[in-house]
């Protein structure tokens, strides 16, 4: 038997590295999750999601359903309501690219609207 190894110790060597090396792939990699599942046809809603479907679609038809009497923004108190929201002033825009070091941000020089020529006459 000592003769077997002896003559044949590097393919038997080669044999227990790929034994292992399965063993490892499937204890570790073939095993994880069902992906066959991510490539089915069938859809995945389940009873429930339907019945909270079918309760929104009730819900959706009794509000459309429902007459608003339009009189009320004709009404003195309504109309008697004040807007008390506040404009935004536009602010100044910031840097060009605020994650660039600072000083490294190219300077736009400044150039005089009137770019006529004074010939001095």
């Amino acid at each position: 038997m000592k003769e077997f190894f002896a003559k044949y110790k590097n393919i038997a060597l080669v044999i227990i590295i790929a034994l292992a090396g399965y063993s490892l792939y499937s204890a570790f990699f073939a095993g994880r999750g069902d992906r066959g599942s991510l490539l089915s046809t069938r859809p995945g809603v389940s009873e429930e999601d339907v019945l909270i479907g079918k309760e929104f679609l009730t819900t959706l038809l009794e509000l459309r359903s429902l007459d608003l009497d339009e009189s009320i923004f004709s009404d003195e108190s309504f109309t008697a309501l004040e807007d008390f929201s506040q404009e935004v002033e536009p602010q100044p825009a910031g840097r060009p690219n605020p994650f660039r070091e600072i000083g490294s941000d190219p300077v736009i020089p400044n150039v005089p609207e009137d770019t006529s020529v004074d010939d001095g006459v």
